[in-house]
């Protein structure tokens, strides 16, 4: 089992590894997580300040309004900076190893900044004292949890942080509280977490495969347009070259029947005897 979970680990650490500082052969390969994540995400950071807004209003029973509405700001301020940053990554086009590793890096750390801000409500929002309160941040961030790491799990780097930072802020304030709730809310937390890793690891291998099956297929598109590239010039080639033979041949043809003419000609007479049987005449 140790030598199992080391190769896992191992295994896990080189895709991560390989998402954010992707060798020349397979920048491809993060182009691609890096542009699924970024489809999937595109609208998010605008859309994100509203759920903001109604998370904290959820929380008006247990929780001030200097509070909420700290968080709220915050939070919205750090979306809005983050679109902009999104927008900027997306003008950078370049698919080189070196460039695309820039992007996973910057894309990476704009995730860690908005996350950070979005799960930031357990210590905004808890309220100790309040069960209602702690299962309802908990069953957010929960949720919160379980799509993001759906959405990010084609970009290996951006859903590993995306899974610890949920985790951080989900298990770690029930694991501080001095009730049996929290103590039980921190072990569901757990539980729900490592349930979450196998879904994330299940998602991400597909998604590798998918992009590594479009690849090969682009590859054998490109190919196949090569090949009859290269039939049309030799085809072209080959008409070029008929044309020839049929001109060479006609010419041919042309030069020799007017001496093959006179010849047969010549052994007509030959034959007829035009001129008797006087040998020197002929």
């Amino acid at each position: 089992i140790g030598v199992g979970l080391r190769h896992a680990f191992r295994s896990a650490a080189r895709t991560v590894s390989a998402s954010i500082n992707p060798s020349p052969e397979n920048a491809w390969l993060a182009d691609g997580q890096l542009r699924l994540h970024r489809n999937g995400s595109r609208s998010s950071m605008l859309i994100m300040p509203v759920a903001g807004l109604l998370v904290s209003f959820a929380f008006r029973p247990w929780v001030g309004l200097e509070w909420r509405m700290g968080w709220w700001i915050g939070l919205t301020l750090v979306c809005l900076a983050i679109h902009r940053g999104n927008l900027a990554l997306d003008r950078m086009t370049g698919r080189d190893a070196a460039t695309v590793s820039r992007k996973s890096k910057y894309a990476t750390a704009l995730s860690v900044v908005f996350l950070m801000a979005w799960c930031s409500m357990s210590v905004f929002l808890w309220a100790p004292g309040e069960p209602t309160d702690q299962m309802l941040l908990v069953l957010i961030l929960a949720c919160s949890m379980a799509g993001t790491i759906v959405i990010s799990a084609s970009h290996p780097a951006i859903a590993l942080a995306a899974l610890i930072i949920h985790a951080v802020f989900l298990i770690g304030p029930p694991a501080f509280g001095d009730g049996a709730l929290d103590t039980e809310l921190s072990l569901l937390a757990a539980v729900f977490t490592l349930l979450l890793v196998g879904q994330l690891v299940v998602q991400t291998m597909g998604v590798n495969r998918l992009l590594t099956l479009e690849h090969e297929r682009a590859g054998l598109v490109q190919g196949l347009r090569a090949a009859k590239r290269e039939s049309d010039r030799e085809r072209g080639r080959a008409i070029s070259a008929g044309r020839a033979k049929s001109q060479f041949l006609s010419n041919m043809n042309h030069e020799l029947r007017t001496p093959m003419n006179a010849i047969l000609g010549f052994s007509e007479i030959i034959q007829a005897k035009s001129f008797g049987t006087d040998v020197d005449k002929y």
